[in-house]
């Protein structure tokens, strides 16, 4: 699915290195680079987010967090 999210953003990185200006190479290196890590952590990401479960108008991880705290309130 993520290649499918992917595929109309692609780049043509041979054809772009191709136009890059010799004094701009190490500057398109580091855009390239960037360009890859972003697109790593996209990759990553789920196509939806998860849902949140809220109790008592909180979301369920601080009632559990607070819980915690309220069990051991010298613990930090």
């Amino acid at each position: 699915m993520a290649a499918r999210r992917l595929a109309a953003s692609a780049v043509d990185w041979a054809a772009f290195t191709e136009r890059v200006h010799p004094g701009q190479i190490e500057a398109f290196r580091a855009f390239k680079a960037m360009s890859d890590a972003f697109i790593t952590k996209y990759v990553i990401c789920p196509m939806s987010p998860g849902s949140l479960v809220f109790v008592n108008g909180l979301p369920k991880s601080e009632i559990h967090e607070i819980q915690s705290l309220s069990r051991n309130p010298l613990s930090n």
